[in-house]
């Protein structure tokens, strides 16, 4: 899982005082999004993982914030200088946004916070998470590592495992059987550890996939971490916001791709143990046993219909679409007001989407939810069957 970075429509507007003269810390840098939209630009600062996405208007409006002008003089200023004629209710509600983001000075507008204080919530309503470990040492000195691991060698080695995956799935069909039923303590005592030990593996080298592709691409991770998605499913992740100052798509979408790469490289290497080994050694049993659970991880992870789910990343980097999900949903809702003849909900200084593009728009947003719902209601179902299974399989083997 990867950890995204967050962008204009997460926070309402607050009212600001006339008095208040915003004024931008020192810090902040704006990149260039994509190489191609030459009007998306990223703001952030260099010690935080928290970015915003806007166009010109927005950078013109962050020249101009020096703590010297207050609303109604940034207004006339913007049309004036430039020739950019905007409301007094979106430059309050960019300003709101920026300092939500701690790129605004403390007390020059309505809802900054100290640096000094814990940085704020920036509107995770899909769950909790929570940063564990940096792990800068270990990434760097992998990266460092780099020739011994990334070269003609192992490019030809990662083609060979996905070929043997593929192989066995073709030879074999797609029933791969449940680790939970092989596992049962009947058998082996100590498969169900096994199966744990390389679970937690499989997870570790997963997220260090991520850091190193982000690391290799040129931005720099922000640490590992677990959390809760949607309150209730225990997910890993790295945080890769920092990838977003990358302004190449590809480059942004291979972070993402890195953790199914390797998932697809584990199942390959389970599928030589099965076809190499005899089936009567231990191994071959663990092996066996295990082999649902890679496979298991890369289709759920390139899914690209449930949020933050690393095939939902590459597919927004790739079509430069960040939250796609939000904005989609988004769509419909104002269709939905659109019928009630009240004003749609728009992203403070963001041009909302083309009439071209509403049909994609709503059949993404419909396919997405129908997914999710049904993918929530039949993990919780299989959490609530196995559960019971997996601790009694626990205590047989202690």
């Amino acid at each position: 899982m990867t950890n995204p970075a967050l962008t204009l429509n997460d926070f309402a507007a607050l009212e600001a005082s006339p008095e208040y003269r915003p004024q931008v810390v020192d810090d902040v840098h704006v990149s260039p999004f994509s190489q191609q939209q030459t009007n998306q630009y990223v703001v952030g600062r260099a010690a935080s993982s928290s970015f915003l996405r806007t166009n010109v208007i927005g950078v013109r409006i962050l020249e101009l914030l020096n703590g010297q002008r207050s609303i109604e003089q940034l207004q006339t200023e913007l049309q004036q200088r430039y020739n950019i004629n905007v409301s007094l209710e979106k430059i309050r509600h960019f300003c709101d946004l920026c300092a939500r983001h701690r790129l605004l000075v403390h007390e020059t507008w309505a809802n900054t916070t100290p640096d000094s204080a814990d940085a704020p919530r920036l509107g995770r309503r899909s769950g909790l998470y929570w940063t564990l470990i940096r792990g800068d040492g270990v990434i760097d000195r992998v990266v460092a590592w780099r020739r011994w691991w990334w070269n003609p060698a192992t490019w030809l080695l990662i083609v060979g495992l996905l070929g043997v995956g593929l192989s066995y799935i073709i030879a074999k069909g797609v029933i791969l059987v449940s680790p939970l039923m092989l596992a049962h303590p009947d058998a082996n005592k100590q498969l169900i550890f096994w199966i744990f030990g390389l679970f937690l593996l499989e997870i570790a080298t997963h997220e260090l996939a991520h850091a190193v592709a982000c690391k290799m691409a040129g931005a720099k991770p922000a640490g590992f971490g677990m959390g809760l998605l949607w309150w209730f499913i225990p997910i890993f992740f790295t945080d890769t916001s920092d990838v977003y100052r990358v302004p190449s798509k590809y480059k942004r979408a291979s972070v993402a791709a890195a953790g199914p790469l390797v998932d697809a490289l584990w199942f390959g290497l389970i599928a030589s143990v099965l076809w190499l080994l005899p089936s009567d050694s231990l191994i071959y049993s663990i092996a066996l046993a295990y082999s649902g659970i890679p496979a298991l991880l890369f289709l759920i992870n390139l899914n690209p219909f449930v949020s933050r789910m690393d095939g939902y990343w590459i597919m927004t980097n790739l079509l430069e679409q960040p939250n796609l999900r939000q904005r989609t949903v988004r769509n419909i809702v104002n269709n939905v007001r659109g019928w009630f003849g009240r004003a749609p909900l728009i992203d403070p200084l963001s041009e909302q989407q083309t009439g071209r593009w509403q049909w994609a728009y709503n059949l993404y947003a419909l396919v997405s939810l129908i997914w999710t719902i049904f993918f929530v209601v039949n993990l919780g179902l299989h959490f609530a069957s196995y559960g019971l299974t997996i601790v009694r399989m626990y205590a047989a083997a202690l």
